[in-house]
């Protein structure tokens, strides 16, 4: 596929907004822009380079990435840049294999990815929700609530998070029942105010690949991979197609914070790839967006497990955003008498075509029978 190459479609136009910063790396340009200038959406993009490295890892292994010719060739080339990475710090890297969270939440299972990831937040976000009894998404009121308790939550996210290995995270008192109870008193006393404390928001990010998938046999799987923005650090390393990320710019650049920069840290990320175990089926759901993935995975896995809708109907129905403060982002498929009704509220309603990227979803009933969603698209298997 590699050989004969595939259409640039929406990448030509992340690559025209990016063009300044991939003009400043030849590797880079030469790899995204062979013809010199530009893509149109419908030229065709041959990656030779990307080709060449995908035959040399079926041969010589993954290892390769990082204890290979791969790994030298990355080093060689950062060290170039004037960067500090070695091949020590390339073989000394290995993915951690470790139990999820949990929690429940009115008799699910859900279990989600640990920090640095986001998946502690939905968590939160789940607890804080389960001290209401449910509303359908009909109803105002369960947008105006779930505004609230994302603001909780989040304020918890920017306040207390970090990489656990570096940093004094609260990790059990985060996803303790009790102390969602505490957090979500004022909510309870207030049901319809308005909470209006300032916090810092971020800008949505293209960069991320989530898939969720399951089997026969009763296996599932959520994956989230994130690049950052598009093209990441915009660095390629010659010859190989690999084009670096950016998870530097997800630390924070004062001293002294929990997610501030430091050696061997990993940086605070929003992926929340989800799976779920309630009586009748077992679902896995993920979604790519930016610090928008926690938001609207948490709607998904709450109308899934309360309301008992699909996974095509939860990837497809409305979601909403913030982070600790208004405006209040809202998709355009919510329904225009809700948004106006959250306004009355005193709710600062932004309006956008869409929250987040594409979102996907996989169950599995008590019968075997294995369904799949994806914006718009969906699947059934017996």
């Amino acid at each position: 596929m590699l050989d004969r190459g595939f259409p640039y479609l929406s990448v030509a136009a992340s690559i025209l907004s990016q063009l300044n910063a991939i003009q400043r790396y030849p590797a880079s340009a030469e790899h995204l822009m062979p013809n010199g200038a530009p893509p149109k959406p419908e030229d065709t993009w041959r990656r030779r380079d990307m080709e060449k490295t995908l035959q040399r890892l079926s041969t010589a292994g993954w290892q390769d990435l990082y204890q290979g010719e791969l790994a030298r060739r990355t080093v060689s080339h950062i060290r170039q840049l004037g960067g500090i990475l070695t091949e020590r710090d390339m073989a000394d890297f290995a993915p951690r294999i470790t139990a999820p969270y949990q929690v429940s939440y009115r008799g699910a299972q859900v279990h989600g990815a640990i920090l640095p990831n986001g998946g502690i937040t939905l968590l939160e976000v789940l607890n804080l929700l389960e001290n209401f009894e449910p509303l359908p998404a009909t109803d105002p009121r369960y947008w105006h609530r779930l505004a609230e308790v994302l603001k909780i939550a989040w304020r918890d996210r920017l306040t207390y998070l970090a990489d656990p290995d570096h940093a004094s995270v609260p990790i059990a008192r985060l996803l303790d029942k009790n102390y969602a109870a505490g957090r979500i008193e004022n909510l309870r006393a207030y049901p319809t105010s308005v909470d209006r404390f300032p916090m810092p928001a971020a800008a949505p990010s293209p960069g991320t690949v989530s898939l969720s998938a399951a089997d026969a046999e009763g296996n599932m799987v959520a994956m989230t991979i994130s690049h950052g923005g598009a093209f990441g650090s915009c660095v390629t390393v010659p010859g190989t197609g690999i084009i670096l990320g950016h998870g530097m710019c997800r630390f924070d650049p004062r001293p002294g914070k929990p997610n501030s920069v430091g050696a061997r840290k990993r940086p605070l990320n929003n992926v929340a790839p989800t799976l779920v175990r309630t009586p009748s089926r077992d679902f896995a759901v993920g979604m790519r967006g930016g610090r928008r993935i926690i938001s609207s995975v948490s709607i998904m896995c709450q109308r899934m497990i309360d309301e008992n809708i699909s996974g095509l109907e939860a990837v497809s129905g409305p979601r909403v955003h913030l982070e600790g403060q208004e405006p209040l982002e809202v998709a355009r498929n919510l329904d225009s008498s809700l948004v106006a009704t959250l306004q009355q509220m005193g709710h600062e309603v932004k309006v956008l075509p869409r929250i987040g990227g594409n979102a996907n979803a996989v169950e599995r009933s008590s019968t075997g029978l294995l369904r799949g969603g994806a914006n718009g698209f969906a699947a059934a298997i017996r």
